[in-house]
């Protein structure tokens, strides 16, 4: 068992670095929109991110789960190859289908959706991203279900790595536009592409398995669903801050929930990368059961460390990042998102135990009742409490959700959940946090001692609490004792 936790750890860290150095770019790019964008331009780059995101949820088609299952299962790599080719195809008409149905209503939509002019380009170029993104995602599935985490980290770079340099440049000039911006996001999503279709021309010509592909669509409808809903759960809210709010809290609130997507980066998403496949062949196994029970725990684990960690950061991090101070109004909306995106990564686990049994129905009901229940809540909080009514209704919403998740457990791959651990952590991290809203003025010195011992006491203080089992005490000594040798080792030396 530790050694499976230590597998899911070690391949987690290598495809994280991918997103890590994409997210840090990003970051880096930052400090140059705050001086060249007012908040209300950044509010138009949020909601144009959500609108690429969603398109590529439904031009992906949530094929994912599925392709790992029959990549497992078929066994040659002619069918292989087959199948990842249809996908391509598939992805690409989906792609023009879309295009081709929005074309009419074009000029309508970039005003509705985007609060720019009618004549704007950013609308076609949020497509071609979204297209692109979804036509590289065939070559990057390839890579994880064949254990090259190395290779997948450096497509990702590249990606990043082109767009990051020609929008440095876009945002150089004299009157950079939002337009300029996503056409080096496109470029650099091209240039990915070249380099992905290098391995790709050794593989099979193009063949089209029409039956093939019909289960993996049959299979994968409800998911969509899902992931659509669970896609809105986390983005919609930026909408209706534009509509029931105001331009500045869409530029406020999309700025802290880019912070604290940092969690979603450096944890969540390279979890949730390695967890389905590895799944999958786990099921099986005597272990199956404590493998999914220990890997939600210390999921949540880290999460929380992660989310606690943004959270005791976040007053020097917002004025590092933001050089334009009309910013720092997005400061107390990190901490509450931050803890909503832990509970979010951790029902990874819970999800992926019904797909397991082919009970995706329960996730699109599950999912649809709380997309209603979200929406009502922000129509009634966004007027009463604006963007921080947007972040308590998102907590709330992810915290529901986990508990369904618990309740409705039997019904797929049952597997105990340490919900007493859970809350534990759930309440030392906020209290830590808690810590800093009583502290008197301080120097940024002691700020960060402070602020830095309080980090170090969330996994100290879970020993006395009886967080760790017999097992884990005896392997966190060996590890004390490793470290303990190897510093005397080094002053002895």
């Amino acid at each position: 068992m530790i050694n499976d936790l230590k597998d899911t750890v070690r391949q987690s860290a290598v495809y994280g670095l991918g997103s890590v150095a994409t997210k840090a770019m990003s970051i880096f790019l930052f400090p140059l929109y705050s001086l060249r964008f007012t908040v209300e331009q950044y509010g138009v780059i949020v909601r144009a991110e959500i609108l690429w995101q969603l398109l590529f949820t439904v031009i992906h088609f949530s094929v994912s789960i599925a392709t790992f299952r029959w990549l497992r299962e078929l066994t040659s790599d002619h069918d292989r190859n087959t199948l990842l080719n249809s996908l391509l195809v598939f992805h690409a008409c989906v792609g023009i289908a879309i295009f081709m149905v929005s074309l009419p209503f074009y000029r309508h939509l970039t005003t509705l959706l985007l609060d720019v002019s009618p004549s704007s380009m950013l609308l076609l170029l949020i497509q071609g991203i979204a297209i692109g993104e979804t036509l590289l995602f065939v070559p990057l599935m390839v890579l994880r279900h064949e254990a090259k985490p190395w290779q997948y980290g450096g497509l990702v770079m590249v990606n990043a790595g082109v767009s990051t340099i020609l929008q440095v440049v876009v945002l150089s000039l004299e009157n950079p536009t939002i337009e300029h911006l996503y056409i080096a996001r496109v470029v650099g999503t091209g240039v990915a592409l070249l380099v992905a279709a290098v391995p790709w021309r050794h593989r099979t010509p193009v063949r089209w398995d029409a039956l093939l592909l019909r289960r993996i669509i049959s299979f994968s409808t409800p998911i969509v669903f899902v992931s659509l809903l669970a896609f809105l759960l986390n983005g919609i809210d930026r909408y209706l801050l534009a509509f029931l709010g105001n331009a500045k809290e869409v530029g406020w609130y999309g700025l802290g929930a880019n912070i604290a997507g940092l969690l979603v980066v450096v944890f969540i998403t390279p979890f949730v990368l390695v967890f389905p496949p590895l799944a999958w062949k786990k099921k099986d196994e005597t272990n199956a059961k404590r493998f999914f029970t220990k890997s939600l725990t210390y999921a949540f684990f880290a999460f929380c460390l992660g989310a606690l960690g943004l959270s005791l950061a976040t007053p020097l991090l917002i004025r590092v990042f933001a050089l334009n101070p009309e910013y720092w109004h997005a400061e107390m909306t990190i901490p509450i998102l931050s803890l909503a995106l832990a509970f979010s990564g951790v029902t990874s686990v819970g999800t992926m135990s019904f797909y397991l049994k082919d009970r995706t129905d329960i996730t699109l009901w599950l999912f649809g009742g709380l997309f209603a229940f979200h929406i009502g809540a922000n129509v009634i909080a966004i007027p009463l409490a604006g963007m921080y009514g947007a972040a308590f209704v998102k907590l709330l919403t992810f915290v529901a959700h986990f508990i369904l998740l618990y309740m409705f457990s039997r019904r797929g791959f049952y597997f105990p959940y340490e919900m007493r651990k859970i809350v534990l952590m759930t309440l030392l991290a906020v209290g830590l946090w808690g810590v800093t809203l009583i502290l008197p003025p301080l120097s940024i010195a002691l700020q960060l001692v402070v602020r830095c011992a309080l980090f170090a006491a969330f996994p100290i203080l879970l020993l006395p609490l009886g967080f760790y089992e017999p097992i884990e005490r005896q392997r966190l000594r060996e590890i004390a004792v490793r470290i303990r040798h190897t510093i005397l080792m080094r002053r002895n030396g």
